[in-house]
């Protein structure tokens, strides 16, 4: 059973089954390549998918891309104070 979070997220972006096992396994392959205490069996995942690995690391790519610039967008902090009109 999902946890709440995830039921949230599924249902906002509205995932089909195989968008939610594609998304985790590409984000399995980011993690293993972000953090070097991490293992993906890539050739495994490559497998599940029915791609190659060079397909799913192309994905990841784009996903790695697509989550920094969207990081780079999220404003930190307070709004500037506007001046008095």
């Amino acid at each position: 059973m999902k946890n709440w979070r995830a039921r949230q997220i599924i249902e906002r972006l509205d995932l089909t089954p195989p968008e939610q096992q594609r998304l985790l396994l590409i984000l399995r392959v980011a993690l293993d390549t972000l953090d070097p205490d991490y293992r993906a069996n890539v050739a495994a995942i490559a497998r599940d998918l029915g791609k190659s690995r060079r397909t799913v690391y192309h994905w990841t790519d784009r996903v790695l891309s697509a989550a920094v610039q969207a990081l780079r967008e999220i404003r930190v902090g307070r709004p500037a104070k506007q001046g008095k009109p």
